[in-house]
């Protein structure tokens, strides 16, 4: 297991992800609307990939300590019952995103966030391969769908670090949500003509 830095675009924020490993969380793509819409909403197009889609490694808020800089994180919802979207508002570097039910122990972090560069090291070096692309019906293009037999894989280690997470409360500590389940800071709730500016067009 390795702890990787984690650093804003400006540098701003920073902190440190620990115990992480192919093994400790997974790492995918989204290419889903929403996703795209958050990345447009932060006026950050050029960290979509050619397919529309974020790289990401999901795993546990209990693994990440915000050590600089925690005063610039916000965070934005879509929708009244959309995840809650966490960037900071120096440079606008999405940071991750969480469910809005503050005991479930996840929470997928864009790799941008991830400073790998700082241990000489690519993603795949500590993260391992990417295993899955998810909503790939959504992508901006045709995307090769993964078999069966491997998405199965990948939810049933995402279902075993969910279930492990919440048995030994790696839901807390988190730079996400205060212990009493409120966010540590409050969400902004887009409006629907605000998410519809940000749709696929």
């Amino acid at each position: 297991m390795t702890d990787v830095p984690l650093k804003c675009k400006c540098g701003k924020v920073k902190g440190m992800a620990t115990g992480v490993s192919p093994a400790s969380g997974n790492h995918g793509r989204c290419t889903c609307i929403d996703c795209r819409a958050f990345i447009r909403f932060l006026e950050r197009a050029e960290i979509l990939d050619e397919d529309g889609g974020t790289e990401l490694f999901q795993f546990t808020p209990s693994q990440i300590q915000i050590t600089f800089g925690g005063e610039l994180l916000r965070c934005v919802r879509l929708s009244p019952k959309g995840m809650i979207r966490w960037f900071t508002d120096c440079c606008k570097t999405p940071m991750g995103n969480t469910m809005p039910w503050p005991r479930l122990p996840f929470v997928g972090m864009p790799i941008l966030f991830m400073d790998f560069a700082a241990l000489g090291k690519r993603p795949e070096d500590i993260l391992g391969p990417i295993t899955m692309t998810g909503f790939e019906n959504q992508a901006t293009r045709p995307v090769a769908k993964v078999s069966g037999g491997v998405k199965v894989k990948v939810l049933g280690k995402m279902f075993w670090i969910l279930g492990t997470g919440f048995v030994l409360g790696r839901a807390q500590p988190s730079p996400f949500f205060k212990a009493d389940g409120t966010t540590t800071v409050p969400p902004t709730l887009l409006t629907k003509e605000e998410r519809g500016k940000l749709a696929d067009s």
